[in-house]
């Protein structure tokens, strides 16, 4: 993945999520039993402990789970090891909860961290060394990287209790600092009740209690006795990528379990009795942990469970390491480490990424086999704007391609069009949020070139002839100010992509003078030979980081990029930079340089190396400047043109300065990683199917960007039906669910799958009696036109049993029953089953008869017929009876 780098002033470390538990499996066929799951940004194990209690047998049958886990932050995936240690070694299941969920701990759990981090540090030896130990028989590591920074983190956690007093001193007036502050806001703490659902008016109050209660003691104890012994801070809540000291995120709170059964009224639970005490939720909370943690106990001692990886580095913030994934089978033969997932769970990364990236990193890990049901979660919790929402490989012309693509392109960077800077200014501190907010670059616009090159057909013209026209379009519009400094960087990406190369970055470039600069630099003049892509090495000096010393609301997140330029004449844009702390030095035994990263990060003294891929010629230009620049956003304007300038320039130099220039044949790695060099050659698969696997996607008017219809050649073979149709048979093509159609040719009947949703109507079928083909056109599915998925929400497959798709499920035998005895004390089932209909449903409800009644809104009718049952059944409307009715 590819995502613009940004500086933060305050790095939070969330060593518990602050979302309440899902299960992971919910849309999975309950006629599945393995899934292979990918949690992207996984944060805690909740979701597996969840997953596991409430969705861990199909029928009397466990499933297999094989869950690959990945985050930016190794302290998170530490934690997690140790967790899933301890309950592999039975360890009271009370400790360790007060391990994992209290920053303030007794001296026995602190005997027990620290012994056991010293443990997992020997095993994490060497790879071979973690093979063996009893952790490595059911959790691997995918990466020696990975491996490498989980020793030191637990390395730390072992070293704790011997750290001397004036460091324990500093780091709990940290903590003390952080709890008062937070502690004295908990009042106002809304998110961590969310999980009481319906209740959250009844949980707020008293879970603000205890949210505060947690910050002051860093326990979920509530009795003396037991709040006398934790004195010593708990050292996995004090290791993160911000180094040492207490950072924990001001969300958190061991919230992640379902508060509403400790707020709601209770028959009976399956998993434990309901707690009777006053405060019930937290006591709840270890019971349901619990219970999740038998199951988690349970599923792995039959099966290996677990695979984790620093690998989202290529997810979230790639560009803050150099380092490349050195991987290894660390695996056993059998079972390898999967590759392709039934479940991809991104948390909520695309409030930090783009819903764009996410779906150009992770379309190809989905399975396609029709074993699988393969489901992709992007969840988020931000607002982003205005409100939501076999197959046939699609064919284009090059020409009506390249205006959708580039309709897709206006969109990724409508924040640098003057116009929406400005209306968006005027209208609301969102607007002016969304603006600053940057997700995407020109490597990204490649990625999506790259992507949609395995995907797409061009029934004429060449991937290089819809780059071309993409990129005269884009001259074209000059409503982005700064779109000619980005044309040197979209040729380049396009060229290590492997869409088209421009002569200035073919390999014998530097043969043909009249591509040369004229005069030129001295920088290559030691150069024997000119590749057309070289690497820049800038290294910033940590003092001019100092502008973004100071509050983080005064700092924001802003966006970092490079230039090239040559005062007074050309500025040329690079944004596809990585950054990491540390410095360069040569390789022991090898003439290469390679990169020394400072693991102490923005706490430490290193300075902060700069590398980006650019073009070898734009560097030959005599007073050329290279420069690390802040991107230009309404917020970075505003908050650092007074300390930077208008170019917003943290650090520029000559690119003649040895002392903080390098300038390199291949990418400086890690010390442990290989040197790399960018690839010459396009690696672009060619779509040659058959006329018979097409779909041809049709975009009227010279000025659409989007796609309207989408038509289908049905070449006829069948010499019988070959006749027919010459002889003048009736044709017809009816929509008969979201993606498919019924064409009729005479008698004979075929079923045609579309690659998208479809509406059934104004259809055109264009009927070659002579040439024996049909050609079938439908117009794509609007969100509210009764069509494509609004006809059959929730289609009936066929993979050796009927399963339905695109529905959730629901373990009743794991849900606790309520008590209805007192209606009163359920009325918020009321407002919970009214819900189901939206505001569009709510209007034909209580609309029209006749519309009410129509076949097309039955699922408002049978959402209506769930809310009078539970409205009549719970005794809250009418008179409660054992019958009901359904007509």
């Amino acid at each position: 993945m590819s995502h613009p780098p940004f500086w933060i002033v305050k790095h939070f470390f969330y060593p518990i999520g602050n979302t309440a538990a899902v299960s992971l499996t919910q849309d999975l066929s309950s006629e599945q039993y393995t899934a292979d799951i990918l949690l992207l940004g996984c944060g805690d194990p909740r979701n597996i402990l969840f997953t596991l209690y409430s969705d861990l047998t199909v029928g009397q049958t466990p499933r297999n789970f094989d869950v690959t886990r990945c985050d930016i932050e190794p302290a998170i995936l530490a934690r997690d090891i140790l967790l899933f240690s301890l309950l592999d070694r039975d360890e009271n299941i009370d400790r360790v909860w007060d391990i994992f969920y209290h920053f303030k701990i007794n001296n026995q759990a602190m005997k027990i961290i620290a012994t056991h981090s010293q443990t997992l540090y020997e095993y994490a030896k060497d790879t071979d060394s973690w093979k063996r130990s009893r952790a490595g028989s059911f959790i691997k590591t995918v990466d020696t990287r990975t491996l490498g920074e989980l020793r030191r983190i637990w390395k730390s956690y072992a070293d704790f209790p011997r750290l001397s007093i004036e460091r324990k001193n500093q780091i709990l007036k940290e903590q003390v600092d952080l709890s008062s502050s937070v502690a004295e806001k908990g009042s106002d703490a809304l998110s961590p009740s969310r999980s009481a659902g319906m209740l959250w008016p009844q949980a707020m109050t008293p879970v603000a209690e205890l949210y505060s209660k947690y910050w002051k003691t860093g326990t979920t104890f509530t009795l003396a006795l037991d709040l006398s012994a934790p004195t010593n801070l708990n050292p996995t809540f004090l290791y993160s990528l911000s180094g040492e000291g207490f950072s924990p995120h001001y969300g958190t709170f061991p919230s992640v379990f379902h508060f509403i059964t400790a707020f709601a009224p209770i028959k009976s639970d399956p998993a434990f009795s309901a707690p009777s005490t006053a405060r019930p939720s937290l006591m709840l909370a270890r019971n349901s942990s619990r219970h999740g943690v038998e199951g988690s106990v349970f599923a792995g001692r039959m099966n290996p469970l677990l695979s984790v990886s620093l690998q989202e580095m290529q997810f979230h913030f790639a560009k803050l390491s150099a380092g490349s994934n050195q991987l290894e089978t660390l695996q056993p033969a059998k079972p390898s480490a999967p590759t392709t997932f039934d479940i991809i769970d991104t948390s909520n990364l695309t409030d930090h990424l783009g819903l764009l990236n996410l779906l150009l990193a992770t379309h190809t890990l989905l399975k396609r086999n029709p074993d699988s049901q393969a489901v992709l979660f992007t969840e988020t919790l931000l607002p982003a704007g205005k409100d939501a929402t076999k197959p046939l490989t699609v064919s284009f012309e090059s020409e009506p391609l390249a205006r959708v693509l580039y309709g897709v392109y206006d969109n990724m960077f409508a924040n640098e069009k003057i116009t929406n800077m400005m209306s968006d200014l005027s209208v609301s501190p969102n607007g002016l949020r969304l603006r600053s907010e940057v997700h995407f670059h020109r490597e990204t616009v490649a990625l999506l070139f790259q992507a949609l090159s395995r995907r797409i057909h061009l029934r004429s013209g060449s991937w290089e002839e819809v780059a071309n026209q993409f990129i005269h379009m884009c001259q074209a519009d000059e409503s982005r100010i700064l779109e000619s400094n980005c044309y040197q960087d979209i040729y380049l990406q396009f060229h290590l992509c492997g869409i088209f190369t421009v002569d200035i970055l073919k390999p014998n470039w530097a043969t043909d003078l009249g591509l040369r600069v004229n005069p030129r630099s001295a920088v290559f003049k030691d150069w024997s030979s000119l590749p057309p892509v070289v690497c820049l090495v800038l290294t910033v000096p940590r003092r001019r980081l100092g502008v973004f010393t100071g509050k983080p609301e005064r700092i924001g997140t802003p966006t970092l990029q490079c230039a090239v330029s040559v005062p007074g004449s050309h500025d040329n844009i690079i944004s596809a930079i990585h950054l990491v702390w540390g410095k360069y030095v040569k390789l022991e035994g090898c003439d290469r340089l390679v990169v020394e990263e400072d693991h102490n990060g923005q706490r430490g003294q290193s300075a902060l190396v700069v590398l980006s891929w650019v073009s070898t010629r734009i560097l030959e230009f005599p007073g050329t400047q290279v420069a690390l620049r802040l991107k230009s956003t309404p917020s970075s304007t505003f908050l650092f043109m007074d300390k930077l300038g208008v170019y917003l320039e943290v650090f520029g130099t000559n690119v003649t300065d040895r002392e903080h220039v390098n300038i390199l044949a291949y990418w400086p790695a890690l010390v442990s990683d290989s040197c790399n060099a960018p690839s010459l050659e396009p690696l672009r698969p060619l779509l040659e199917p058959s006329s018979e696997h097409l779909c041809d996607a049709v975009v009227t008017g010279l000025k659409i960007q989007r796609v309207d219809s989408l038509s289908i050649r049905f070449d006829v073979k069948n010499s019988r039906e070959q006749i027919d149709l010459q002889n003048g048979a009736i044709v017809s093509a009816k929509q008969v669910s979201p993606c498919t159609v019924e064409l009729k040719i005479g008698s004979h009947c075929h079923l045609l799958s579309y690659p998208y949703p479809i509406y059934g109507k104004n259809n055109k079928v264009r009927i070659a009696r002579k040439s024996l083909y049909v050609e079938v056109i439908f117009p794509v599915s609007t969100p509210n036109d009764y069509s494509g998925y609004f006809l059959s929400p929730a289609p009936v497959i066929n993979v050796g049993a009927c399963t339905t798709w695109n529905l959730h499920h629901i373990n009743l035998a794991q849900l606790p029953t309520l008590d209805v005895t007192n209606p009163t004390k359920v009325d918020w089932l009321n407002a919970l089953t009214a819900l189901q209909l939206s505001e569009r449903e709510k209007v034909i409800r209580n609309g029209d008869e006749t519309e009410k009644h129509a076949s097309i809104n039955a699922s408002i009718n049978m959402k209506d017929s769930i809310h009078a049952i539970t409205m009549n059944f719970s005794g809250i409307q009418g008179h409660r009876t054992r019958t009901i009715g359904l007509c």
